[in-house]
């Protein structure tokens, strides 16, 4: 079962660095995605309604990689781990070693721009 979380405009979700127990899917409003480049913060991205956030550290088994603050005031349902690894363990094995590759590629690429 999952829990719906209200956040406020300016309320930080997800810190870049931080372990990750739980991913999210916006259901209303507008996420920011930052990423702290040498300790400046860039805007890199925007998530929207209807969109996933978290996902990528349950992919690659990484910590977060980017910071996510409300643009606005946002209606999110949190996704445990534990059932979305019950769902993903349900998925036949090339799809799930598809996606992981996916998310390992995405990853590296932004290790990349990154680091310019």
């Amino acid at each position: 079962m999952s829990d719906i979380l209200e956040i406020s405009e300016g309320d930080l979700l997800i810190k870049q660095g931080d372990e990750s127990s739980c991913l999210y899917f916006l259901q209303k409003g507008v996420l920011g995605v930052y990423l702290d480049l040498e300790g400046t913060e860039k805007v890199v991205g925007q998530i929207q309604s209807g969109e996933v956030v978290g996902e990528m550290s349950f992919l690659d088994s990484q910590k977060r990689s980017a910071t996510i603050k409300a643009v606005s005031r946002c209606t999110l349902q949190v996704i445990p781990s534990d059932s979305f690894n019950k769902f993903f363990k349900k998925q036949p094995s090339w799809h799930q070693l598809m996606i992981k590759n996916i998310a390992k590629r995405i990853t590296e690429a932004n290790a990349k721009v990154c680091k310019g």
